[in-house]
């Protein structure tokens, strides 16, 4: 049984090796615990989802198939590993906070491109949205990117 540092119990974890420490929780996420594990095999993320998030409104294993498809195509992100009804596992990447403020417009230009790419994925959704769809403003941002020379 794994057990992490403040005594929650996510899964069962072994498929991902044998710990080299305990589990240790990372903080910075509202809605969801997220924790890292270093095994044998590797240092992950595992997020312990909180079920009742409003903001959680599409079904793990539509997250996790969208995840991988993605990370197939080549979209920069943490490996998706696992993802079970109550946790996402992915391979731990170090990183760091982009500061809020403008940014360049070559660094604008390569996260459309990925965005680009993300919407250009062809995953089925096997289930519906578990809330009402929100509404949709693509022809005011498809007005504002033409008006402002974006492809």
């Amino acid at each position: 049984m794994w057990v992490t540092a403040d005594d929650s119990v996510p899964s069962n974890l072994s498929y991902l090796g044998a710990p080299i420490g305990p589990m240790i929780r990372v903080q910075g996420g509202s809605a969801n615990r997220l924790y890292r594990l270093d095994t044998d095999q590797g240092s992950f993320a595992v997020k312990e989802l909180n079920l009742l998030d409003r903001r959680w409104t599409y079904h793990v294993e539509d997250v996790f198939r969208f995840e991988r498809a993605a990370f197939a195509a080549g979209i920069p992100m943490p490996e998706p590993v696992s993802a079970s009804h109550h946790t996402l596992v992915h391979r731990w990447v170090e990183g760091e906070k982009v500061p809020e403020a403008p940014v360049s417009a070559a660094y604008a230009f390569e996260i459309g491109e990925i965005l680009a790419r993300i919407h250009a994925l062809d995953v089925e959704w096997t289930h519906v949205s578990i809330e009402d769809p929100t509404s949709r403003d693509w022809p005011e941002l498809a007005e504002r990117a033409a008006s402002t020379g974006q492809p």
